[in-house]
């Protein structure tokens, strides 16, 4: 009876733990899920609030336009009236009627040359023909000053105080209509004489309309507080923010908010000038007293960056903000976590990560319906085959990233080109914002593979990164391993995409559950995100087998154990030896298959090659002169 209970308790004991843990895991998922919705929610709030408080600060800005255009004409009209002829009367018009016609006609003209220049030219257009009103309005108004006018008022009152002493004491009616007219003429005067009072009170309700719409942007712009970017932290587990300074967080709002806009305000020349300022001001050559000003305060204090993590630690060593920007991480914190060196995928940066299977799926990301990646690989149509219908990895860097990118797989490069283009920013606002931001200059890098054929690198640029440097000139010809540095993206946010071919890849399962969201995911540099995708019919090519007489089984053990494909890990090696397919593999030595093996040509299937790969990339590495 003794074990009959044993065995019932035991299996109750079983049942109640596989419901605590299935109850465990769906709290978990159900706890995962929330806090990807509230990151969405909080993202799209932050979206909303932006454009609400954008659309009143760009009203006020477009009503300063026709208000900065009735001063000027009214200036205009009272120095200068060209369209006298325009009135065709029989008798001559009361130069009050003349000036206000000419008063309406000025202002009609420069409302129309603006928004027309400001339509041609966007934002600098905008800007231009504004400053250029402000100008004219303050020339004017101390070319006047200095000129010292006859005041209309005084002179209408002359004219008025003759004609009654000419005429004596009884009015008529030609004696009023004559004080009428030079009590019009006091209201609406020109040069040489003064501002008449109508005038005046025109130009003094500009003024004052132009100063309230500039406190109203002030007000709105101070009181405007931009909440935190949030995303996922892969490493953590959790809920993160991004730190952007508010100066700049505002700037990206008002500038990315609105779909399309950035492009239909031209904003191209502006960010354009800001990052030649941006790589003239930065790579300065930096005195010692200037560094703490210039590196830690803005830069190392403000975004809170651990320096310990980077070689050289103190940032005085560093002479200028740019070589500060493009500063060496140390590996130790940041090593390669793949075991099967050319069948896995790492994260080619410290990055915000999105990976989709296909561009109809990162359209939830990438928005507008014209980006295509035949664009994205400057209209190389080869390319474009190769990589149709595959899938993308996105991984935007922030200013406060270690700024050098590396090489996410193992192959020989076989293609480069650099492409020009703009400098749109890659902050996730303006992805989101129809603004084609990928379509920004960038470098073009495809990389050779044995397990997932060829691999596109495009390395992109941003505002203020005028630069992507690769380690070589020209890379083509050149191999890469598995987190070697392939270059560097000089001061600001940048991103690289990668693409593959389709259906090559299995990859981190969390960060495509984030991606669908869509939530970036915050990656290290040279984590795992990816490996390859076994299939019954598929071969790869592999180097020769060699010897390796410095083969520890316990390292190759373990390294096979950890890795799995299917999620079981490898177990069952023997102490010396294993065979597996017609090879004999020892701790010192691996014997070179039998011709007739399917090996011995170079390609065996890839059920198999996992486990030969395993061995053939550690002995690679453990005996490579073998």
């Amino acid at each position: 009876m003794q074990p009959r209970w044993f065995a019932v308790v035991f299996l109750l004991l079983c049942g109640a733990a596989c419901t605590f843990a299935f109850d465990a895991n769906w709290k978990i998922s159900s706890e995962r899920a929330g806090q990807l919705d509230a990151i969405v929610q909080h993202n799209k709030d932050r979206r909303s609030a932006a454009r609400v408080l954008s659309a009143l600060i760009y009203t006020c800005v477009a009503a300063t336009m026709p208000v900065l255009s009735l001063m000027l004409g009214v200036l205009l009209a009272w120095l200068w009236r060209p369209f006298h002829k325009c009135w065709r009367m029989k008798s001559a018009p009361p130069a009050a009627t003349l000036i206000r016609g000419h008063t309406i006609i000025w202002t009609f003209i420069i409302v129309f040359l603006s928004f027309t220049i400001s339509i041609i030219a966007g934002l600098m257009g905008w800007m231009i023909i504004n400053l250029l009103m402000v100008v004219a309005i303050i020339g004017i108004s101390i070319t006047t000053c200095l000129a010292r006018p006859q005041d209309p008022v005084m002179a209408a009152g002359r004219v008025a105080v003759s004609s009654k002493s000419n005429s004596g004491t009884q009015p008529d009616l030609e004696h009023e209509s004559a004080e009428t007219k030079e009590a019009d003429d006091a209201n609406w005067s020109q040069h040489p004489l003064g501002v008449g009072r109508s005038q005046k009170r025109t130009l003094l309700l500009c003024v004052l309309m132009f100063v309230l719409l500039c406190i109203i942007c002030l007000v709105i712009w101070n009181v405007w507080k931009v909440d935190e970017y949030q995303l996922w932290d892969l490493n953590n587990g959790n809920t993160t923010e991004e730190f952007i300074p508010q100066l700049t967080a505002k700037t990206l709002q008002m500038l990315y908010a609105w779909d399309n806009f950035a492009t239909n305000i031209r904003l191209q020349i502006y960010t354009m000038l800001l990052t030649s300022n941006c790589g003239s001001s930065f790579t300065n050559e930096l005195a010692d007293a200037d560094k703490h000003g210039k590196i830690f305060l803005p830069w190392i204090d403000q975004y809170k960056i651990n320096m310990d993590l980077y070689t050289p630690r103190d940032y005085t060593q560093y002479k200028s903000v740019n070589d500060w920007f493009i500063r060496r991480i140390n590996t130790t914190f940041r090593p390669v976590t793949a075991v099967v060196y050319n069948m896995e995928i790492v994260s080619p940066a410290d990055c915000r990560m999105l990976i989709y299977p296909n561009l109809d799926e990162a359209r939830i990301w990438i928005k507008g319906a014209d980006f295509t990646i035949l664009e994205l690989l400057d209209n190389n149509r080869e390319l474009n085959n190769i990589f149709k219908g595959g899938e993308i990895v996105i991984a935007r860097l922030a200013p406060q990233d270690y700024h050098r990118f590396n090489t996410p797989v193992e192959g020989n490069i076989t293609y480069y080109k650099e492409v020009p283009g703009d400098y749109w920013s890659v902050n996730p606002l303006a992805v989101n914002s129809r603004n084609y931001v990928f379509y920004n200059l960038r470098k073009i890098v495809v990389i050779d593979t044995q397990a997932f054929g060829r691999v596109g690198y495009i390395a992109i640029g941003a505002t203020c990164v005028g630069s992507v440097q690769l380690t070589w000139p020209d890379p083509v010809g050149h191999v890469v391993h598995l987190g070697m540095e392939l270059g560097y993206m000089q001061f600001g946010g940048s991103t690289v995409v990668l693409l593959f071919e389709p259906n090559v890849t299995t990859w981190h399962p969390e960060i495509l559950q984030m991606s669908a969201k869509p939530v970036e995911s915050y990656v290290h540099v040279n984590q795992g995100i990816g490996k390859f995708k076994p299939k019954p019919d598929r071969t790869i090519h592999l180097p020769s087998p060699r010897c390796a007489p410095a083969l520890q089984r316990g390292v190759l053990q373990r390294a096979v154990s950890n890795y799995s494909l299917s999620g079981q890990p490898v177990r069952g090696w023997g102490v010396s030896s294993l065979r597996l397919s017609g090879f004999r593999f020892t701790r010192h030595c691996m014997t070179r298959g039998v011709p007739q093996h399917p090996a011995a040509g170079g390609a065996i299937r890839s059920g198999t090659a996992l486990y030969l790969e395993t061995i053939s990339a550690f002995t690679s590495r453990l005996a490579p002169n073998a």
